[in-house]
């Protein structure tokens, strides 16, 4: 299922679609995917068994230094950008004050690196529970001044 929002600034399409079940399956090709995520990387590990390799000690003295991420910041992996709108520490977990300035620092890392297309899962929305049609507002507004010109908001499939 595709919608397409009306382009009110006539520079920027966004696309609402499912995620693409299998690899190829985009609307149309991006160069950055943004996922939303939270101070700990905790979403993003996945619910499946890695093959850990390092040693105990290493792991212990690894997690002993680790520093919680800030909300509202922005990682990037490659051409991966986590979001981190979220603190499972705080109540409520997320705000739109965290995803207003992740998208403010993805569309600075857009412009930044001249992307012209991305995929993104609508922030606060996925695991948290803030108004989707807020987050597109706020999507708009934010690609009005980047170098974007078209966003693929990846919705979670239909039941």
């Amino acid at each position: 299922m595709t919608h397409r929002l009306p382009d009110l600034n006539m520079s920027v399409e966004i696309v609402l679609a499912e995620k693409a079940a299998e690899k190829g399956q985009a609307p149309f090709p991006v160069e950055l995917i943004v996922f939303e995520e939270d101070t700990s990387l905790v979403l993003s590990a996945g619910n499946f068994m890695r093959d850990i390799r390092q040693e105990t000690s290493e792991l212990v003295q690894e997690m002993s230094h680790f520093e919680p991420l800030v909300r509202g910041t922005v990682v990037r992996k490659g051409q991966r950008l986590y979001a981190i709108v979220h603190d499972l520490d705080q109540e409520p977990a997320c705000d739109k004050q965290s995803v207003r300035q992740a998208l403010d620092e993805i569309m600075r890392i857009c412009i930044e690196t001249k992307v012209r297309s991305i995929a993104i899962e609508p922030l606060g929305c996925v695991h948290g529970h803030l108004d989707r049609d807020w987050f597109l507002q706020q999507l708009e507004e934010s690609a009005a001044a980047s170098s974007l010109q078209r966003i693929w908001v990846s919705l979670p499939p239909a039941v």
